[in-house]
């Protein structure tokens, strides 16, 4: 997971994502937040853009 993505993960308001998600460690949380709520590799196409097939 991209450390940018759990960055911003962390700074998410803390929406009830999973009914699990108040046992979980920190660090857990922020990567289970940002793969549910976060497009990692759409934003990164959109910035890069897709990789050209020839």
């Amino acid at each position: 997971m991209d450390a940018l993505a759990l960055d911003v993960a962390g700074s998410i308001s803390r929406g009830l994502v999973s009914k699990f998600q108040p046992c979980l460690p920190e660090d857990d949380e922020r990567r289970l937040v940002a793969e549910r709520l976060l497009d990692v590799e759409g934003a990164t196409r959109a910035t890069w853009g897709s990789p050209q097939v020839v």
